[in-house]
């Protein structure tokens, strides 16, 4: 049996390093829900935020527009919406991102898989292109973003005016055909590149 000395270790990491150089960057798409993060993240931060800011009446008005969507009496889209609306409405823009911060850093983090953040640690490590879709509103999905260093994001919209959140969703619910949609106007081509991760 041959012996491997620190010499070779330390000419095969200048190999894979040379290899990783002449390698043209990929792009590497991960979601959020269920992909990097065990489960759903709406209506944890709905919840948590209503909690946070002590409304527990805007709590309770959650359950009415989730159990029509659990009789399938509404859509998604209809149940996203009415719960953006019960719990957000009218709530500061400065407020909500305080607590997407916090969110993330305190219910997201220990909720990440860690074989997807391997995963995601790679492809940054290699020098990838890495984006973030996610049917997940904006007023948290960046947040989480930032703490996973991602820099694009593709997701659902919450409409704001004069700093106060409207509670609704501006243009389509970024879920199923139309995230796909939304990925390539955001790639500006209809093909994955050459090199790509999903």
């Amino acid at each position: 049996m041959s012996r491997i000395t620190v010499d070779d270790r330390a000419e095969e990491d200048r190999g894979r390093h040379r290899l990783r150089c002449l390698r043209s960057p990929g792009l590497a798409v991960f979601d959020l829900d269920g992909t990097l993060v065990r489960g759903d993240t709406l209506l944890p931060f709905l919840a948590s935020f209503a909690w946070a800011c002590w409304r527990p009446d805007r709590l309770a008005a959650m359950s009415p527009p989730l159990a029509l969507y659990a009789t399938r009496a509404i859509s998604a889209y209809s149940a996203k919406q009415r719960l953006l609306e019960v719990v957000l409405r009218g709530e500061s823009a400065a407020a909500i991102a305080g607590h997407a911060d916090r969110f993330s850093s305190t219910w997201v983090s220990p909720r990440l898989r860690p074989g997807m953040l391997a995963r995601l640690r790679e492809h940054q490590g290699e020098g990838d292109r890495v984006i973030l879709p996610s049917a997940s509103p904006d007023i948290y999905v960046h947040a989480i973003a930032r703490l996973l260093g991602i820099a694009e994001v593709v997701c659902t919209r919450v409409e704001f005016r004069d700093g106060r959140c409207l509670g609704r969703i501006s243009g389509s619910n970024c879920k199923g055909l139309t995230k796909v949609e939304r990925l390539q106007s955001h790639l500006g081509r209809m093909e994955a590149p050459e090199v790509s991760y999903a």
